[in-house]
């Protein structure tokens, strides 16, 4: 299923210093990851995630970091 957002994107504007990028297996991967764990910290009771599936998850097949 997809579906084209290019009229409904709206432009962002970022604050200063924040930039966005496509992210760059083997070096952004720890960031990534505890960025992630950081925004769901507060779900009751979600564990936290360890660092080696998430990495998994990043080599599988199928995975977009563009997208």
């Amino acid at each position: 299923m997809a579906i084209d957002l290019d009229d409904l994107v709206p432009t962002l504007y970022w604050p200063a210093g924040v930039t966005s990028r496509t992210l760059l297996k083997g070096q952004d991967d720890r960031a990534y990851h505890e960025a992630i764990e950081d925004a769901f910290r507060d779900v009751w009771g979600r564990p936290h995630g360890a660092h080696e599936p998430f990495a998994a998850m990043l080599d599988a097949e199928g995975f977009d970091a563009g997208h």
